[in-house]
């Protein structure tokens, strides 16, 4: 018994189911037919307009002159088939149009604004040829007004900036903050002369060291602010490549210069040696103690006599 009601229940709801797919169905087919004989009425009411008035215009034919009549009889002709050409387009396209009734009006909408949008390209087009017209007359004289000037230009200037290229020092960046130090300089000069007036004395080593002018160096030199005179003489022959040999005596905190160029104290007699002065004045102290100024000339000098 349960599943026979099961059974009779189904059948039941399949029944309903289809029942209301059919009303559905039917209200739909009932609204196009309703939209479908909407547009017969109008079609045909259209249609007796246009045979009332195709009635007038034949009646004031006859009653106007032949000529007239003529005329206006073309006119008819003309219009009638436009109509029939319309309607048989319109028939078509309602035929393949769906059945909703919004579309016609999207297409009507289309046609307009495709021939406004034809009526403006045309007006475009005419603009575009008069504008067409004005530049080339102005384009032709142009040139004549252009030719002269830009040559000079390129002529007088381009030349002028190419020599301040070459000729410009380059001067390397200075820091921010950085002061700019004055380079300072003394003379140091090297010479054993005396000993071609004391050659009896002088021993046969010595002998073979001495320069024939009795220089042995001679020159300006650049020096930092408060070096003294040993600095700038053991610094130079370093870089020259001068023998040099020294002693710091520990009693007076001094340098000693026992050696110059392998020429020692007592090679030319027992109060041979080295000594030094600046700007033609002996110091009096060591030379490790004299701090150099701008232009100071220095001469270390070999004497045989003290």
């Amino acid at each position: 018994m349960n599943g026979n009601k099961k059974i009779i229940l189904g059948c039941l709801l399949f029944i309903a189911v289809l029942c209301t797919v059919l009303i559905i169905k039917g209200i739909g087919e009932g609204e196009n037919i309703s939209t479908s004989v909407v547009k017969d009425e109008t079609i045909f009411q259209e249609g007796t307009v246009s045979a009332v008035q195709n009635e007038e215009t034949r009646a004031a034919i006859f009653s106007s002159g032949p000529r007239e009549a003529a005329v206006s009889s073309a006119a008819l002709q003309k219009k009638e088939d436009t109509k029939k050409r319309e309607s048989t387009i319109e028939n078509n396209d309602h035929k393949k149009e769906p059945k909703s009734t919004k579309e016609p009006d999207k297409k009507e909408d289309k046609r307009s604004d495709k021939k406004s949008d034809k009526s403006a390209d045309r007006k475009t087009d005419n603009k575009a040829d008069k504008k067409t017209v004005a530049p080339s007359s102005a384009k032709t004289k142009s040139p004549k007004k252009n030719t002269g000037s830009e040559p000079k230009s390129q002529s007088t200037k381009s030349p002028k900036k190419s020599t301040q290229a070459t000729t410009a020092p380059t001067q390397p960046p200075i820091a921010a903050g950085a002061t700019v130090q004055e380079k300072k300089e003394c003379s140091l000069t090297i010479t054993c002369q005396e000993v071609f007036s004391h050659m009896d004395k002088l021993s046969e080593s010595a002998k073979k060291v001495i320069p024939k002018d009795g220089i042995i160096l001679k020159g300006n030199f650049i020096f930092e602010e408060g070096e003294t005179v040993f600095d700038v003489l053991k610094r130079v022959c370093k870089e020259r490549e001068i023998h040099l040999d020294y002693v710091f005596t520990p009693l007076y905190s001094t340098y000693y210069i026992k050696g110059i160029h392998n020429l020692y104290e007592f090679d030319c007699g027992d109060e041979s040696g080295w000594m030094y002065s600046v700007n033609g004045k002996e110091p009096g102290n060591g030379c490790n103690k004299y701090k150099l100024e701008k232009g100071d000339q220095v001469v270390f000098n070999y004497t045989c006599e003290y």
